[in-house]
């Protein structure tokens, strides 16, 4: 029982974790480009925004879920491409570090030290959650869906194919649904985090 509320806690805060992470820096790269908005950029500082609570319920029971997007509103191609490289971008870098803290606290420790002490046990599931999470919300941003990453750089780049893509929203909804339940980002990312931590 104790296992398992630990597991699950570690799950939900690397779930906020990692929304936060995705959508806050997105949104900063949008005021800065949009001056006009400027004035109300403290309305980005509300981080409790970007966390979706579905998508919290999604990273704790499927291993793959999706933050609450900020409403941007632009069609400046420029801005729509540097929103969706951003995304892209953070979920990366935050892989990245979660690996090198990760290799930091427990490249080296005693199982049964980490066994021992609930506080470490926390910690190890929490940046696990951390390495995996990032992995798998880049996947579910591939999905064309209107709001997410690989949509805006398809905004940016190509504004006429976007506008038919958000014809197909539903139907890629129902596909990235399907995508998430079946475990598919879940499992392929414990996958790449086996092969990153063999490699140490």
């Amino acid at each position: 029982m104790q296992d398992n509320i630990l597991l699950v806690g570690a799950s939900i805060a690397a779930a906020v974790t990692i929304m936060i992470l995705h959508e806050f820096p997105k949104a900063v790269v949008y005021y800065i480009r949009q001056s006009k908005h400027r004035k109300s950029l403290k309305h980005i500082f509300k981080l409790y925004h970007y966390v979706d609570c579905v998508g919290v319920l999604f990273y704790v029971a499927f291993g793959a879920g999706f933050s609450k997007p900020y409403m941007y509103g632009t069609r400046d191609k420029k801005t729509n491409i540097a929103l969706g490289i951003t995304g892209f971008f953070v979920l990366m870098v935050s892989t990245v570090l979660s690996y090198g803290l990760f290799i930091f606290f427990f490249g080296s420790m005693n199982e049964k030290i980490l066994l021992d002490n609930m506080g470490l046990r926390f910690l190890y599931t929490y940046l696990y959650f951390m390495m995996l999470y990032p992995i798998s919300m880049f996947m579910v941003n591939l999905f064309p869906i209107s709001t997410f990453d690989i949509a805006l750089i398809i905004a940016g780049k190509h504004p006429t194919k976007y506008f038919n893509l958000i014809q197909w929203d539903f139907s890629f909804k129902f596909m990235l649904l399907l995508f998430i339940v079946f475990q598919i980002p879940r499992i392929a990312g414990d996958f790449l985090i086996k092969i990153f931590l063999s490699l140490r």
